[in-house]
């Protein structure tokens, strides 16, 4: 399997936009209006929003995963434990990626607030040697969908990811204090 890349345009606040997206096993270009929603196989495109948070650097850690699929929403708080806020990003990919993989979803579209964790999968490629491993493991993870996406979000459109990450701290928390 090939990995590339494809532009999506999108009219926001009456300013053209591009927003690179990986794309994995497709050589197509679209615009957000006449992005498929669904596969060649009828498939629905599932969409995935994450969030890794840490309370300190580092610091209790959680992963919070939003999905929606067709109507349906599914909510993941994760605890980390101890780690960084970048780690803690990265580690929220992958586990929703097997999360994904687990429930047999081919066609996913993830958003995350990450721009660390976007670039890296965008370009294939992380400056800081530690997390290396960490994308490797994704992307990896990723080639096991027919169609992938990733696109970076702010963090006001991430909320729900972002409340779960930070239950999930939570309970690490209270995990913490219990032992």
């Amino acid at each position: 399997m090939v990995s590339f890349f494809c532009y999506i345009t999108d009219f926001y606040d009456k300013l053209h936009l591009v927003y690179p997206i990986a794309v994995l096993n497709k050589e197509q270009h679209y615009s957000l209006n006449t992005l498929p929603m669904k596969s060649r196989g009828g498939k629905a495109m599932i969409e995935v929003f994450i969030d890794g948070a840490s309370a300190g650097n580092p610091g209790p850690s959680g992963a919070g995963i939003f999905i929606k699929n067709n109507g349906e929403v599914q909510r993941f708080s994760i605890p980390l434990g101890e780690m960084e806020n970048h780690e803690a990003e990265y580690r929220a990919f992958l586990k929703a990626l097997e999360i994904c993989i687990e429930k047999g979803y081919k066609v996913v579209s993830f958003r995350t607030d990450s721009q660390l964790v976007n670039r890296a999968v965008e370009k294939e490629f992380v400056k800081n040697k530690k997390f290396a491993p960490l994308l490797e493991e994704a992307l990896k993870l990723t080639r096991q969908f027919d169609l992938f996406f990733m696109k970076w979000v702010p963090s006001s459109d991430n909320k729900s990811a972002d409340e779960l990450a930070r239950a999930a701290i939570r309970e690490n928390k209270t995990k913490g204090q219990d032992k």
